[in-house]
């Protein structure tokens, strides 16, 4: 039979500490980045938005009814759609992580 390095034991320990340390430090790390793009994301499109509402606002007072229209109506629809679109990928997601465990 072989023989062990005395103090092995604790040194893979050590280790395995360590690298689980790293780990939660990357996890951490990510997840606060993902909440800093939903944020962001959330700022620009409500400045789209408020930009949007507006030049339609504009285009109105200005006698262009079309354009008004076709611009609100497709920047809300726009907005509402991403927004909609990232509700059901976040639930997805989340019901995924949900049956694996």
């Amino acid at each position: 039979m072989g023989s062990t390095s005395p103090g092995a034991a604790e040194r893979i320990l050590s280790m395995a500490e360590k690298d689980a340390e790293h780990q939660r430090a990357i996890e951490t790390t990510a997840i606060t980045l993902a909440g800093d793009e939903v944020k962001r994301g959330q700022r620009y499109g409500l400045i789209i938005g408020v930009f949007a509402f507006i030049t339609s606002i504009v285009a109105l007072a200005l006698g262009s009814e079309k354009t008004a229209i076709a611009l609100g109506g497709t920047t809300v629809v726009g907005l509402v759609a991403v927004f909609v679109t990232g509700r059901l990928m976040q639930h997805q997601t989340k019901n995924n992580g949900e049956q694996s465990h």
